[in-house]
């Protein structure tokens, strides 16, 4: 092999790989379109009762929001079970699907999250089963159940699992054979909702269409209701999440996020334990800084909050269920359009959190450029030789 074939060869290669990307992606990722959402949460035999579901989803079409994240929740014993099955907190299938066809017969989107709950009360990111693979057996019944469900009536998108802490951590592998097994059953975009400190250590999310986060992320060191120091503690999580959104090469979209009427939500938004007075300004700012600090993310699709039940708002610092100047935020908001939307401008885009935009730098300009002059010098010398050995002809 001649010098100028191997440097011809070389240049080639380097043009190749600057103009496919360096690495593969182990799938090929669903879109997945923006979500002004919100969870409409019931549980148990009476569970999405056909009118009272009505009139809530109706209230929701009228504030804004287009997309409903509706439930289904099955149960096991104790943390260490190996079976999941149908339990107290189970919705009848017929009612689910009620509500899945209304939702949409108005024009909203669904998100379908089926999640197992534990009979004991323990928190389900606790769940360690004492037999793993017969673990993994019966939750794949369950989310495939589910994720046909999805498939049949059209939804908009599948959560197949939420805040499995610690099996997802332990066990990537099986989640990812999991993943690919939901996402041959269901044709449209699927995700799994990672609990707040858990999105960046699992080892499996580039198996789906979107990092799902439950965004309970404390947002101060203090009790506070001022929006710029709220907003300000949002801003490590936006470096965090955009770092694994550019590692990844997936959307970030928040498919649980929710704060109490009580002035220390923003410590520990998750906590359901705290007791303390009713203190709405809480809740309202606490929204407005999270929905102001994300609207701008290119890379993030929406959020889903927690929740309402179909019965109506319970005004509790008990409940996360938003009142009005939360509901005022999501409807100022909703009414906005946001950078991650599609047709959003590239310069809009561009100016996004600080953190590099994984659909507009898939590749570095730079490796195109040099890659391309290489081949440009290639091609040049191969036609001043041909000439050369032309003349002497």
């Amino acid at each position: 092999m001649t010098q100028l074939t191997k440097t011809f060869l070389l240049a080639l290669s380097f043009f190749l790989i600057g103009s496919t990307g360096a690495s593969a992606d182990p799938i090929k990722p669903r879109p997945v379109p923006f979500q002004k959402g919100m969870t409409l949460a019931d549980w148990g035999a009476n569970g999405y009762n056909p009118k009272t579901t009505e009139n809530r989803l109706d209230q929701f079409k009228k504030s804004g929001v287009e997309w409903v994240t509706l439930l289904q929740t099955w149960m096991q014993s104790d943390i260490s079970s190996n079976q999941v099955l149908p339990g107290r907190s189970t919705v009848p299938d017929a009612n689910l699907l009620h509500a899945i066809r209304y939702a949409r017969s108005i024009g909203m989107q669904v998100l379908l999250r089926p999640y197992v709950d534990v009979e004991d009360g323990a928190w389900r990111g606790k769940i360690s089963a004492s037999r793993p693979a017969d673990w993994f057996r019966s939750y794949e019944k369950f989310a495939l159940r589910y994720a046909r469900i999805a498939q049949q009536e059209r939804v908009g998108m599948l959560v197949f699992a939420s805040e499995m802490r610690t099996m997802s951590l332990k066990y990537p592998a099986q989640w990812s054979s999991l993943a690919e097994r939901v996402r041959k059953a269901y044709s449209g975009p699927v995700s799994y909702e990672a609990n707040w400190d858990e999105a960046v250590q699992a080892k499996w999310l580039d198996r789906l269409d979107a990092i799902g986060v439950s965004a309970y992320n404390p947002i101060c060191s203090k009790p506070t209701t001022d929006v710029k120091t709220l907003s300000q503690g949002w801003g490590k999580w936006i470096r965090e999440m955009g770092g694994l959104s550019s590692k990844l090469r997936r959307p970030v979209l928040f498919t649980e996020i929710g704060y109490r009427p009580l002035m220390k939500t923003c410590l520990q938004p998750w906590n359901t334990s705290w007791e303390g007075a009713l203190a709405p300004e809480a809740q309202t700012n606490a929204y407005a800084a999270s929905l102001a600090s994300w609207w701008p993310v290119s890379w993030f699709r929406g959020t889903h909050w927690w929740a309402q039940i179909p019965a109506g708002i319970r005004p509790s610092p008990e409940n996360h269920d938003p009142l009005q100047g939360a509901w005022g935020q999501i409807q100022k908001w909703y009414a906005k359009r946001a950078a991650g939307q599609i047709g959003t401008p590239v310069a809009v885009v561009r100016q996004t959190a600080g953190t590099t935009d994984w659909n507009l730098n898939k590749t570095p300009v730079w490796e195109h450029v040099v890659a391309g002059i290489l081949l440009c010098m290639v091609l040049l010398g191969t036609w001043k030789w041909q000439r050369r050995k032309t003349k002497i002809a």
